[in-house]
């Protein structure tokens, strides 16, 4: 948040005092053409100090909010070169025009502030509200002051009554955008709403890196990448597969994990054969995040092809895929909650987010009632905690209740320098997360650090659970990572780190 007192109302004020003295003394020469110049240099440095400010803003706020505060200064010198002509009241009329000025710099500074606050939602529906039971939309009187319409938010859920189905969007005018928290407040009053909460916006930030290759060679996967999965033996990916396969252990159904992203690449060499389209706008992937996560989860491990996952063979689990971010890796809330109802709505066993950001709704109620959805329908939600070096109890839908939240660690089994910590949070996992060689668009492979990176693993690891013993709970999951995990060196931190053999062996001898 910027400083609303220095550097500009200082230069504010020097500007406009030095051109009240350059009209005082414009008889004489000297001092005038001091003052003048002191006034040009002082509004030279208001503008750049200006720009700097609010150089964090969008073009167009971050100008109009300078046009303002340059537009009190014109307005100033405009009476001050009006009440020169009478010298006699000269001085309390510049008294008059410098506190005017002083209040008009406050109150700019207050709306900039305020347009600061409000937190980077939607452009085109600010709001994600709920309408009270009983209510009838039209008849609202808060919404008509404003001209506020209200948009179905969820139009896609069909398949049984349920409290999504009372969300709305709401647009704020382009006239009323800088009073967007006060609209806010006023809804919040109303005896209309449940809940209004901001369509807030979320953006990927992957985080590209250099592959780190495996000090020791496999000795079951032959897929070519996997020189560069550090982390094979940390998660006992071999002895896994040997288990499964040596062992005949077969799944029981196979399980639906959907990765709720940018898209995958359906057509990847490496991912082809465990993936499943449910609409084909999702199977591809200009952004390369959703592709990314994908290869973690479920590539096509022994294929001669890419890298290893820790799915065995295509016979445990089936990908899917659905875009909630766009090309530019942004979301909103609405769009993410739409995509977690549609993949409920198709049969999920498993949900991946690997996204998220800072809470500013302390009751997040729209998130909570989506992920209470999915938990009728026995559906396992893992979520990335963040890449921040913060508390992820901050950090939506990370610390959403259900969540299985997963913290990223490095080689050294530390918690990654970016990883949020979980020590807050009911359900905190690990998984690597730093220098994670997965797949790209079109046959590509890169490594990629983040959270994100981490989840994948462990939204793989409970569908494979859930495949072999398919009515175990998300709670019974969770605990039986959890209790076989290894304690890192960041432990209270990071949550205990999957051992996806230990799991699945105490999982049949049990």
């Amino acid at each position: 948040m910027f400083n609303i007192l220095i550097p500009d109302l200082l230069f504010m004020m020097i500007s406009i005092i030095s051109l009240l003295l350059w009209f005082r003394f414009k008889d004489g020469d000297r001092v005038a053409a001091f003052f003048r110049k002191v006034f040009f240099v002082s509004f030279v440095l208001m503008v750049t100090s200006l720009l700097w400010k609010y150089r964090s803003l969008s073009n167009d706020m971050g100008w109009l909010f300078t046009a303002a505060e340059v537009f009190v200064v014109g307005l100033a010198g405009l009476l001050i070169h009006l009440s020169s002509r009478f010298k006699s009241v000269l001085l309390p009329l510049s008294f008059v025009i410098v506190t005017l000025s002083f209040a008009a710099k406050l109150s700019i500074d207050r709306m900039a502030l305020d347009y600061v606050d409000t937190p980077a939602i939607a452009k085109d529906a600010e709001l994600l509200v709920k309408i009270a039971q009983g209510i009838d939309p039209k008849q609202i009187e808060s919404l008509k002051a404003y001209k506020l319409e209200l948009v179905p938010a969820f139009v896609e859920h069909r398949t049984e009554e349920h409290a999504l189905d009372d969300y709305y969007l709401i647009n704020i005018p382009i006239n009323y955008e800088l009073q967007t928290k006060k609209i806010k407040a006023i809804l919040e009053r109303s005896a209309a709403f449940e809940v209004v909460e901001w369509n807030e916006q979320m953006q990927l930030d992957p985080r590209v890196t250099d592959a780190l290759q495996r000090k020791k060679t496999p000795t079951w996967a032959n897929d070519p990448e996997i020189k560069n999965q550090w982390y094979y033996e940390l998660l006992q990916m071999d002895a896994l597969h040997r288990l499964l396969i040596k062992n005949r252990i077969k799944p029981k159904r196979k399980t639906r994990l959907f990765i709720l992203d940018s898209g995958i690449d359906a057509r990847h060499e490496d991912i082809a054969q465990n993936y499943q389209s449910i609409d084909k706008v999702y199977d591809t992937d200009t952004n390369g995040h959703g592709t990314h996560c994908a290869g973690i989860a479920g590539a096509v491990s022994n294929n001669h092809k890419g890298i290893a996952s820790l799915l065995p063979t295509a016979d445990y689990v089936n990908i899917s895929s659905i875009k909630v971010m766009n090309a530019y890796g942004i979301g909103t809330q609405q769009m993410i909650i739409r995509g977690i109802i549609k993949a409920i709505d198709a049969g999920a066993d498993v949900i991946s987010l690997s996204l998220g950001g800072v809470s500013s709704d302390k009751k997040q109620q729209a998130y909570k009632e989506a992920f209470e959805y999915g938990k009728s329908k026995n559906v396992i939600f893992v979520v990335a905690g963040g890449n921040a070096s913060d508390d992820a109890s901050r950090y939506t839908p990370a610390n959403v209740p259900g969540a299985i939240t997963v913290s990223a660690v490095d080689p050294a089994e530390h918690i990654s320098d970016f990883s949020n910590y979980l020590n807050k949070l009911k359900r905190p996992i690990a998984a690597p997360g730093v220098q994670i060689y997965s797949t790209m668009p079109n046959n590509k492979y890169a490594a990629l650090n983040g959270t994100s990176m981490a989840t994948p693993f462990v939204a793989s690891l409970a569908a494979l659970i859930r495949s072999i013993r398919p009515d175990i709970t998300p709670e019974a999951v969770y605990q039986l990572m959890s209790q076989t995990g290894k304690k890192t060196k960041d432990y209270d931190k990071t949550g205990p780190l999957i051992q996806p053999y230990d799991a699945l062996r105490f999982m049949l001898n049990d």
